[in-house]
């Protein structure tokens, strides 16, 4: 219990001291800073992609690869791990994996086989 208080105390100077040397708006922006690098590091690990979409010939399965069109027109394999059914007009939409190793949320294109 201590050591836990010790550790909080220590953090509370580092906070005021962090105040005294910057000021309110300089630790704000440190605060805003880190913030948009959170948000920017979540957001890069599943992106949602209304230019790309899914194409599937058939019935849209986990696990299954399919072709994804890229908004250059061109196509890259994607392996289907997640299918999140979409309400209304929005349609299915698919977590997909990349060659490259990243994840990408994107609309499915149901194509007639």
């Amino acid at each position: 219990m201590a050591s836990l208080w010790n550790v909080l105390r220590q953090e509370v100077v580092e906070a005021v001291e962090e105040f005294r040397e910057k000021g309110a708006m300089g630790v704000l922006q440190d605060v805003a800073s880190d913030a948009q690098d959170l948000v920017s590091d979540a957001g890069g690990l599943l992106q949602t992609s209304q230019a790309a979409v899914l194409r599937v010939p058939g019935k849209l399965v986990p696990g299954l690869s399919a072709q994804l069109q890229l908004p250059n027109g061109s196509f890259q394999q994607a392996e289907i791990l997640e299918v999140l059914e979409g309400g209304g007009s929005d349609g299915p939409k698919a977590r997909v994996l990349l060659q490259d190793g990243s994840e990408l949320l994107v609309p499915v294109l149901q194509e007639q086989a």
